[in-house]
C-alpha cells in the first residue's frame, strides 16, 4: 500500500476514534452506539462536504423523530452553523444532538434544552427568550390574530410562573430544579426533545449493527430522504482511495 494512502487512512481512523471518545464523554454512551450515531451522520453528508447541512438536519428531525415544529432546534442549527465553511452544522455537533435524545442522563437533557432556550448565550432565560419562544412555536397554528395574542398571553404568563421568572430571569441551575419537580417543563417553550417512543424506535435501528450493516441501512439514506442523485463515484463510507498496482 501506498505510504501516503496508509498515513491517510490511519489518520481517518484516529480522527474518528477522538470524535468518539468525545461523545462518550459528553453524554455518557456505549462505545457500540457512539460509532453508529457516527457513522449515521456521515451518511447524511452531501458528497463533498463534512458537515451537515440545514436540509437534511430538518427532514431528519421530522423523520426518524416526528419533530414537525422545529422552530427551537433551528435555533441550534443556527448557532453553530454560524461562521463554519457553507454555514453548515459540523458532523460532531449533529451528533450531539442524536447523543442528548438518546442518553438517559437528565442533567445532560437539561442542559442541552437549556441551551436552546438560552437564545443570546448569557445564562440566563429571561422573558424575553420565553415570549419568542411562545410567540414562534406555541402561537403559529393560530391563524385568527386575536386567537393567536390570547394564546400568547396566556401561555406566556404559565411558561413565566412554572418557570418562575423574574426580573433577572432564570439561570441553569434554577432550571434544572424545577425541571426535576416537573419534567414537562423541558418542552414547554417548543420541541426540543422527541418523543420516548422515537428515541427507543431510533436507538433500535442504529444499536449493535455492524459497519457493513449500517452502510448497508444507510449508505444512501441521503438520496433515499431527499430524493438527490446519488454520487456513485465515490465509495459510500470511507474516501479511501488505494493505490493498487
Amino acid at each position: 500500500m501506498n505510504n501516503q494512502v496508509f498515513t491517510s487512512y490511519k489518520q481517518h481512523i484516529e480522527s474518528n476514534d477522538q470524535v468518539v471518545q468525545r461523545l462518550m464523554k459528553y453524554s455518557g454512551l456505549e462505545e457500540k452506539l457512539i460509532r453508529n450515531i457516527v457513522k449515521f451522520c456521515k451518511c447524511l453528508r452531501k458528497p463533498g462536504y463534512g458537515s451537515i447541512d440545514c436540509e437534511i438536519f430538518s427532514v431528519v428531525l421530522s423523520t426518524y423523530f416526528n419533530i414537525i415544529d422545529q422552530t427551537a432546534l433551528m435555533k441550534v442549527y443556527t448557532r453553530k452553523a454560524h461562521g463554519q465553511p457553507d454555514n453548515q452544522m459540523s458532523m460532531e455537533d449533529f451528533a450531539k444532538i442524536l447523543c442528548a435524545f438518546l442518553t438517559n442522563n437528565l442533567d445532560l437533557k437539561i442542559d442541552y434544552v437549556f441551551k436552546i432556550y438560552d437564545i443570546d448565550g448569557d445564562g440566563i432565560i429571561d422573558m424575553a427568550e420565553v415570549n419568542h419562544f411562545v410567540r414562534y412555536c406555541k402561537c403559529a397554528t393560530d391563524t385568527d390574530e386575536a386567537d393567536k395574542d390570547e394564546t400568547f398571553y396566556d401561555l406566556s404568563y404559565m411558561a413565566t410562573t412554572l418557570l418562575g421568572i423574574g426580573s433577572e430571569g432564570v439561570t441553569l441551575e434554577k432550571f434544572r430544579a424545577k425541571v426535576k419537580k416537573h419534567s414537562l417543563i423541558l418542552s414547554i417553550l417548543g420541541e426540543a426533545l422527541p418523543n420516548q417512543g422515537f428515541i427507543d424506535r431510533f436507538r433500535q435501528q442504529i444499536a449493535d449493527k455492524t459497519n457493513l450493516q449500517m452502510i448497508q441501512t444507510f449508505g444512501d439514506i441521503r438520496y433515499q430522504l431527499l430524493r438527490e442523485i446519488p454520487d456513485n463515484s465515490t465509495p459510500s463510507y470511507y474516501p479511501i482511495v488505494l493505490d493498487l498496482p
